[in-house]
């Protein structure tokens, strides 16, 4: 994890560093198990200018700040601390993939569902979602995804159900089945995109076929064997995302 140990620091502000188990700011260690709420990223900066993480520490807000040009090994940190986080809150579950969008959305993607949580932002209430809460999707019930990658306008991911009610009907971008997200998380995305279709897919031929014995393990339980591992520390992040690359034919 290139990450590990670097030195983080805005221009004219404290700097701070990440290890495995704990952030290191002023001086203090704060270990992710005694984090409650995800890290943030605010703003991710740009080359001129700096980034900002939003993180609960000793129970005040605290602004991590970085330079722009370090906004690839702070995204990469933000996911393992966020995977973590969860994991010692008891809600990270063996989740392949633990992302979190905009206008205060957040995914996360298992082997056989989905989960959209909507969190009470300036984003969210301006989209009249803030109540919405968390909303599982399991995959056996899709009968479409739909995927646009950002560009002019945000990206988003829908699951469509028979059964949805949708608040914002008019908008696939904020719809109660749709994952919003902005241009830093265009690559994750389209990772995660065909793998919810090929989870889907999986259980469509479940239904069409339903007595057909399935002999072979598909690249999706093969993937969550290797998220074990990793959680488990036989493999690093790096091995682990090698494997998946392999699997997904990345």
């Amino acid at each position: 994890m290139e990450w590990v140990n670097v030195s983080f620091s805005g221009s004219m502000m404290p700097s701070w560093t990440a290890d495995e188990d704990a952030i290191n700011y002023k001086g203090k260690k704060y270990p992710y198990t005694e984090l409650n709420t995800p890290i943030k990223i605010f703003s991710k900066g740009s080359f001129g200018t700096n980034g900002v993480l939003q993180v609960f520490l000793d129970g005040k807000l605290a602004n991590l700040t970085f330079k722009g040009k370090q906004y690839p090994m702070i995204e990469q940190f933000v996911e393992y601390a966020n995977n973590l986080i969860d994991k010692y809150k008891g809600v990270a579950d063996g989740a392949i993939y633990n992302l979190t969008g905009a206008r205060g959305r957040a995914l996360k993607v298992y082997e056989d569902k989905a989960i959209i949580k909507v969190s009470v932002t300036l984003g969210s209430l301006l989209t009249s979602n803030a109540t919405d809460g968390a909303k599982t999707i399991y995959y056996s019930d899709v009968i479409g995804v739909q995927y646009k990658e950002c560009a002019t306008t945000l990206g988003y991911l829908q699951l469509e159900t028979a059964s949805q009610q949708m608040n914002n009907n008019n908008s696939n971008f904020f719809g109660e089945n749709s994952f919003t997200f902005e241009a830093n998380l265009n690559a994750k995305m389209a990772e995660v995109s065909k793998y919810v279709q090929e989870r889907v897919e999986y259980y469509k031929s479940l239904r069409n076929h339903p007595q057909q014995v399935v002999q072979s393990h598909s690249n999706a339980d093969e993937l969550l064997k290797y998220k074990e591992l990793l959680d488990m520390g036989a493999l690093t992040q790096e091995e682990f995302e090698a494997k998946k690359k392999d699997l997904l034919n990345l």
